[in-house]
């Protein structure tokens, strides 16, 4: 394509692919291998390529600064339009994404840029696409902070979010939460960058991969933890 992939995320039933360029979306069925739709990114979007698939491939949801969209398949045909655009303002970038697989839930994270630091977590309900729970940690180390990963439970009522976290003790590197409280239902404090999290289709377990060390400082030694939610 000539373009950087940002990034892609795949359906929970195997059957939509959606790669995210910093100019458009591309959506492929991936039984034929065909691009069935390709959307264009608009001017001065600022595609973050944070993207999250619902688990029939019914909505995509891609970030963006400021806040993210979210695409519809209309009928049945494999064509996307704009279902709703959710705004938190242009100071924040949004770095990580996910749909719940009945695509009722979308939790998007957010970097703050004016602060380094500061990030945000916001859970929103697609029907009423009211915000349901939201979050800010307020940093006060001296590394980079960005929410790294994001993952919902099935039903989106539960989600954890991962953070590369600012380098000091008072800043959590994971926490989860029930779709409908701003109220954390545990905070973790990991002493190293986590970047990836995955909730169990239930919602009751959860895995996380961390480095041993904030990403902003040199070493290649992680782990791999398990965790029970509920």
């Amino acid at each position: 394509t000539g373009q950087i992939l940002e990034g892609s995320d795949l359906s929970a039933d195997g059957s939509t692919l959606a790669l995210c360029y910093s100019i458009y979306l591309k959506v492929y069925d991936t039984q034929s291998g065909a691009v069935v739709d390709s959307i264009s990114s608009g001017a001065g979007t600022g595609v973050s390529g944070a993207v999250a698939v619902s688990g029939d491939g019914k909505y995509i949801a891609r970030g963006i600064s400021g806040g993210f969209q979210l695409y519809r398949r209309v009928g049945t045909s494999n064509d996307y339009t704009l279902h709703f655009e959710h705004d938190i303002g242009s100071s924040s970038s949004c770095t990580a994404l996910d749909i719940s697989d009945d695509g009722s839930t979308i939790v998007a994270g957010y970097r703050v840029s004016s602060q380094g630091t500061t990030v945000r977590v916001q859970a929103v309900d697609v029907s009423s696409q009211n915000v349901t729970a939201d979050k800010t940690f307020y940093g006060s180390g001296n590394y980079s902070n960005r929410v790294s990963d994001i993952s919902v439970s099935a039903d989106g009522d539960y989600f954890v979010a991962g953070f590369y976290g600012d380098g000091s003790s008072s800043m959590p590197e994971l926490a989860s939460f029930r779709s409908t409280s701003s109220n954390p239902i545990e905070l973790y404090y990991q002493h190293g960058s986590v970047v990836d999290v995955d909730i169990s289709h239930d919602g009751r377990r959860f895995a996380v991969a961390a480095r041993d060390h904030h990403v902003n400082v040199g070493g290649s030694s992680g782990r791999l933890e398990c965790y029970n939610l509920v």
